[in-house]
């Protein structure tokens, strides 16, 4: 009996549902599925359209773990593309830091949500009550083309 009383918190914990975006779909959406993208004149990068903020903010974190600094262009040859490791470096941990952001606001751990914090930022929930329409056409884009 005291056996199954321990498993029974791991099996609700392995239970409840992952919530990971389709970045693939994410990647269509923001440059068409070309990792050398550069929009937002010249401010976000790659597949994921990465912003210089959020560079920022992987660096800044970065440097209280020991990670290696991403810098949005190569001083030398002024070339503004991420290579495709370090885009994915600071997906990963964009996607990360949302979800614990979203946790603080306390709002529950979504696709619609992580969607949100990705294209408008997790304050846009909080703030704007209400999900910009922007994002709002950002999401019906997303299912569309997640559910093809």
């Amino acid at each position: 009996m005291k056996k199954l009383l321990f498993a029974l918190p791991l099996l609700l914990i392995s239970c409840q549902p992952a919530f990971a975006l389709d970045w693939d779909v994410i990647a269509k959406i923001e440059s068409s599925g070309n990792w050398q993208a550069v929009g937002d004149n010249g401010k976000s990068f790659g597949l994921w359209q990465i912003n210089e903020k959020t560079i920022t903010d992987y660096n800044r974190n970065g440097l209280k773990s020991g990670r290696k600094a991403v810098l949005s262009y190569d001083l030398i040859s002024g070339d503004k593309r991420l290579s495709l490791g370090k885009q994915e470096a600071v997906k990963a941990f964009k996607s990360e830091n949302d979800k614990m952001t979203l946790k603080r606001l306390g709002f529950p751990i979504t696709d619609e949500n992580l969607i949100v914090c990705w294209n408008a930022g997790c304050g846009a929930l909080k703030y704007k009550k209400g999900i910009p329409k922007s994002t709002q056409a950002y999401i019906k884009k997303y299912n569309i083309l997640k559910n093809k």
